[in-house]
């Protein structure tokens, strides 16, 4: 699954991150179809700016792998931007200050 737009330090240019996930079994990763269309669910309403909405996937999503780390990440992501939302102009890059 895709799991974030990055730029690093000195690039421009967003690169997207992958997790691969084919190598988990029900129980290394339970629910595992499930949290993958809710997680999904969840990165739209994150890169639209609806915090509340992402919020709630990425907390259905830990309800069904409550070990679900990028599920956890997302979720806190959310909690801080709907406390201190993200500037008008943020293109959903996930900026990396240092290499």
């Amino acid at each position: 699954r895709e799991i974030d737009l990055i730029t690093v330090k000195g690039s421009h240019q967003p690169v997207s991150i992958y997790e691969a996930l084919d190598y988990h079994t029900e129980e290394t990763f339970p629910n595992r179809a499930q949290v993958l269309e809710t997680f999904e669910e969840g990165m739209r309403y994150y890169r639209s700016r609806q915090w509340s909405r992402g919020l709630e996937c990425f907390t259905s999503a830990l309800d069904l792998n409550p070990k679900d780390s990028v599920s956890r990440i997302y979720a806190d992501r959310c909690r801080q931007c709907i406390q201190e939302p993200m500037a008008p102009d943020w293109d959903g890059v996930w900026r990396m200050t240092e290499k």
